[in-house]
């Protein structure tokens, strides 16, 4: 057993933030955060963790690992197969968050941060390595780093990123005391693409208008007439899908972007539409294909939950906006993806 300087023994907890792990592994092995493209040995995963994190914890000794998801996006509450299997393997200890209508994420980080304070105040650990990108739980870190305990970052690995992890906050890597890349192996090991079902032709249902095009003048973005919101305009979204316009922050849907980053985002939806739409073909059944298709244009909500990060990756800010012109164009060009991917000539 390994002392710290005081005498008291070195012991470390993992800190999981599945909604990170498993969308930028996806990202890696598949090239879109869709975390359905990917499908998981849990034992293995949990188990190549604590070895990475081993070798990086000079022989201190593990209390937990805790592993911090959100409940399905159905609004149902209800807890994806995962979260049944998790429990039953050694050291590994559920947090569960929930997901609200717009399909966000909510509570995760909350947990995160109390859990790494609390842990920090009842001095039950010395070190805690964090698996997470996010940069609302940097106040916590900073609070656990003043009752002395040193964070670690362990995140999935990045070799095009300056921070050389993938989709993690700058301000994030700048306040931790150490931040180190998973082995890739370990994640390809333990994660692999999803192959749910063969892609068979897809039938057009009503297809998707292509976008008008938005005069340079009205590139803020209109105004969202009361026609999108009671059904009788395109792209309405469904209970299962995301809207072009959020209401959540009570704004008026007027866009004041870079419209320079946004002209060379529109370079990359074709690749982005039909990356995504490839990752979701693999991973669905037929019948949930001709659901999805029977919904047109709505699109599932993690599908376009996905769509709008892949794109945002490209601008290397996390906290970019996209317009309403790149939304629309990105969300129409999707389905024609769907159509194409799946076309006679090209299953295999």
């Amino acid at each position: 057993m390994t002392l710290t300087l005081t005498g008291v023994p070195r012991r470390h907890a993992i800190l999981v933030d599945a909604g990170y792990l498993l969308a930028a592994s996806a990202h890696m092995i598949q090239g879109t955060s869709l975390r359905r493209s990917i499908q998981v040995d849990w034992d293995k995963l949990i188990q190549h963790l604590k070895e990475g994190v081993s070798e990086r914890a000079c022989s201190s000794e593990l209390l937990r690992l805790f592993w911090y998801d959100a409940t399905d996006v159905e609004r149902t509450a209800k807890r994806n197969r995962e979260h049944d299997l998790l429990p039953f393997i050694d050291d590994v200890k559920l947090r569960l968050g929930r997901m609200n209508s717009e399909g966000q994420q909510k509570g995760v980080d909350l947990r995160i941060g109390l859990d790494m304070v609390n842990l920090a105040l009842q001095k039950a650990v010395t070190d805690v390595y964090l698996i997470s990108g996010d940069d609302d739980i940097s106040e916590a870190v900073e609070m656990a780093q003043e009752y002395g305990l040193r964070v670690h970052l362990f995140n999935v690995p990045d070799d095009t990123s300056r921070l050389t992890v993938r989709a993690t906050a700058y301000n994030l890597v700048k306040i931790v005391d150490t931040c180190t890349a998973i082995k890739p192996e370990l994640l390809r090991d333990a994660i692999r693409p999803s192959k749910v079902s063969q892609i068979a032709p897809v039938t057009p249902v009503c297809p998707t208008p292509a976008p008008a095009p938005v005069p340079a003048a009205d590139r803020r973005g209109p105004v969202p007439s009361p026609a999108m919101f009671n059904g009788s305009a395109p792209f309405l979204a469904s209970s299962s899908s995301r809207t072009v316009y959020s209401t959540g922050s009570g704004g008026t849907g007027y866009y004041y972007g870079d419209l320079a980053v946004d002209q060379e985002l529109a370079e990359y939806i074709p690749d982005v539409a039909r990356t995504v739409a490839k990752g979701w073909l693999g991973s669905i059944t037929q019948a949930e294909l001709q659901q999805a298709l029977r919904g047109k244009p709505s699109i599932p909500q993690d599908v376009d939950r996905s769509l709008l990060q892949d794109l945002t990756t490209k601008s290397g800010d996390a906290n970019h906006v996209l317009s309403y012109d790149l939304k629309v164009d990105l969300r129409a060009q999707f389905w024609r993806a769907v159509e194409e991917v799946s076309s006679p000539a090209r299953v295999r």
